[in-house]
């Protein structure tokens, strides 16, 4: 029996793989990289994101994302606030919760979507015009850049002036895999906006407790 139920197991595991692979191969078509981007090796890091959104694209809102967000709640007032940009939202369920929480126009980005709030994007060439979003949120994502600077250019160019930034990170971790970058601290992680950060609201680091790793997370305003 226990034989069995491994065998089952492994067959499940098999046609999950199986899919993600179609479905990368399929998906891959809508994200057209930048000339600069082009290479085989960034296509292969495309690839190996996509895959690894697509098999986590019906997972349910972290409990750790639903930490972050409340803490946020304490330090900005959501209403205030008149368009949302959610960076690597994977589905529906974290859009939702902020929208629960009196966030306005807010919309999700990610690799892969099958819900129409969460856009077919890639984080280093976003095709939004300049200036559009007052709050930008990013939850265990810039780790994964393949240019981290690219993409923190790019969330300066879609922020509006005066637009406050979410981010979490983990720190003092493996990298592996999809997880390609260890900042280190709350400082650098803030430090990647260099001149353009006009007020620290909020800057911390803490262990996980849903993992063996530190994170680091900070709110901030632009100038």
């Amino acid at each position: 029996m226990m034989i069995l139920k491994r065998g089952i197991s492994t067959a499940i595991q098999s046609v999950r793989r199986l899919k993600s692979m179609l479905l990368t191969t399929y998906h891959r078509k809508f994200i057209q990289p930048k000339s600069w981007q082009k290479s085989p090796e960034y296509h292969s890091y495309l690839d190996l994101q996509l895959q690894r959104t697509i098999l986590k694209k019906d997972s349910a809102l972290p409990k750790r994302a639903i930490e972050l967000i409340d803490e946020v709640t304490q330090h900005i007032n959501l209403t205030e606030h008149e368009s949302m940009l959610c960076i690597g939202a994977r589905n529906k369920a974290e859009i939702d919760y902020w929208r629960n929480l009196g966030a306005k126009n807010v919309i999700g980005i990610d690799l892969f979507s099958e819900d129409e709030s969460v856009l077919v994007m890639d984080m280093h060439q976003m095709t939004f015009p300049d200036q559009q979003f007052d709050l930008i949120y990013s939850s265990h994502c810039l780790e994964h850049a393949y240019d981290i600077q690219q993409v923190v250019g790019e969330i300066l160019r879609v922020s509006l002036p005066g637009a406050a930034v979410i981010i979490e990170v983990p720190i003092r971790y493996q990298t592996k895999g999809a997880d390609l970058i260890d900042l280190g601290s709350c400082e650098n992680l803030i430090s990647l906006f260099g001149d353009h950060v006009n007020e620290v609201i909020f800057c911390g680091e803490e262990i996980s407790t849903y993992g063996s790793f530190s994170v680091a997370r900070t709110i901030f305003k632009l100038k």
